[in-house]
């Protein structure tokens, strides 16, 4: 882990997955390995789970996302 104090935004989808038989049903799974293991070196990272699925609210989870990002740059 080289630069600790990056602006780091990880979104997952608690319904990600549920129309695969292979190893993406396990998806969320997967996620929440993933951002407890960031979490522990970005405690000040975005790790946000909703309950959507991977192509769904896209418009909602980008503005999210934006206006996450707007607040860190303090951008009105």
């Amino acid at each position: 882990m080289k630069n600790l104090d990056c602006l780091l935004y990880l979104q997952n989808g608690q319904t990600e997955g549920t129309h695969h038989t292979n190893r993406l049903a396990q998806a969320p799974a997967y996620a929440e390995q993933i951002h407890t293991s960031l979490q522990k070196h970005y405690p000040t990272g975005q790790f946000v789970f909703d309950p959507h699925g991977h192509h769904e609210q896209v418009a909602e989870r980008f503005l999210a996302f934006s206006s996450w990002l707007a607040k860190k740059w303090e951008i009105e």
